[in-house]
């Protein structure tokens, strides 16, 4: 195991540990939502190993709610369970939409298992461009919460990944060797990438920028834990 990889694993575990002290979900049976992306799937198969390592026996289900912002979608993956969408979508749909729906269905898996967290992968570089987003098309100061719970808390979904930069994730999915299989909704691709485009525009590195702006949201407390409803 080299020494880069070993850091950023313990970056990982780190990220997670310290969301678990605000909301204590480690030893639970636990959904990860999986989009066939790699800050989804590494976050499955790190939260399966610490599971593994720590001999805890509660479950972990990788879960994929088959909707994109534009189609209907499966995901082709070892040991993924694919909830299929079966209500009638007209496409596209925004993302506010889309999150909805995707909560509807996993919150019914959840309910049939008996499972109340739910973790997402949403990274530092997530939390921050969901910032800008709201505060350019939404008039919003509001950001991503790290931890919501739904419905008198029968449901909770957490994002373990907060503290984590997406570029970390992106070096241990490569050299695990996990690749990118996830739909590409061009409603995303419309919005997405706000907090590099800024970045390459002002000439500031875009881990000083996810910095500062995950800086302001902590310091302030502007997780939007109101916003999704």
């Amino acid at each position: 195991m080299s020494l880069i990889f070993k850091k950023i694993k313990e970056r990982l575990i780190g990220s997670i540990l310290k969301v678990n002290k605000t909301v204590s979900f480690i030893g639970n049976d636990l959904v990860v939502g999986v989009s066939g992306g790699v800050d989804s799937w590494v976050l499955w198969k790190v939260m399966e190993e610490y599971y593994k390592k720590n001999e805890i026996s509660a479950k972990i289900y990788p879960v994929h709610v088959g909707i994109s912002g534009d189609i209907k979608t499966k995901l082709a993956l070892e040991n993924v369970i694919n909830v299929e969408v079966d209500k009638e979508i007209h496409f596209p749909i925004d993302c506010y939409q889309c999150s909805r729906v995707r909560r509807e269905y996993i919150f019914k898996f959840c309910k049939e298992k008996g499972i109340k967290y739910i973790l997402f992968a949403h990274h530092a570089d997530d939390f921050a461009e969901r910032f800008l987003w709201n505060l350019f098309y939404y008039k919003k100061l509001e950001s991503l919460p790290i931890c919501r719970s739904y419905f008198e808390g029968m449901f909770t979904i957490v994002r373990p990944f907060h503290f984590v930069n997406k570029k970390d994730i992106e070096k241990y999915a490569r050299i695990m060797g996990y690749e990118d299989i996830e739909h590409k909704c061009s409603v995303k691709n419309s919005v997405s990438n706000i907090v590099s485009k800024i970045s390459k525009e002002i000439g500031l590195n875009i881990i000083d920028v996810v910095g500062n702006i995950n800086y302001i949201i902590e310091k302030y407390k502007i997780y939007g834990e109101n916003d999704e409803k």
